[in-house]
């Protein structure tokens, strides 16, 4: 029967990203090292025009928590539309954001988002996403 392998302390990961690290400091790596190693990435190419938000919504406590993933964008602009048309309502840099407008009465809250990179809207509004609130 054969032996169990010995358990991996934890850490292996962060290990691994030191010793590669190490690897293409070294003035000896070349990129032919590199693709034998398996330790060059695959080139990722952003395309802003094609970008598009996701948000969810969670009701917390007296508030709407609208829920997003920053991606490689410096921010979103949120609107909401309480019933008059959407109307800006935040520019977030840091996902989430809370909107505390005071609920007066029971009413159907609409939001929607767009990328900015470099203070520009990019991309494509989100999907319109609502919460009934109050």
């Amino acid at each position: 029967m054969a032996e169990t392998p010995p358990i991996v302390p934890p850490g292996i990961f962060p290990r691994i990203a030191k010793m590669v690290q190490r690897i293409k400091a070294s003035p000896n790596y070349t990129e032919a090292i590199g693709h034998d190693l398996g330790i060059i990435g695959s080139e990722h190419i952003i395309d802003p025009a094609s970008m598009k938000p996701v948000l969810k919504l969670v009701f917390e406590g007296a508030a709407v928590q609208v829920q997003w993933i920053k991606g490689h964008a410096g921010a979103v602009r949120i609107e909401k539309d309480s019933g008059a048309g959407f109307q800006f309502l935040a520019i977030d840099s840091v996902p989430d954001y809370t909107d505390t407008t005071p609920i007066t009465a029971a009413a159907t809250w609409k939001y929607r988002a767009m990328y900015i990179i470099n203070d520009e809207l990019v991309g494509q509004w989100s999907d319109v996403v609502s919460i009934n609130v109050g």
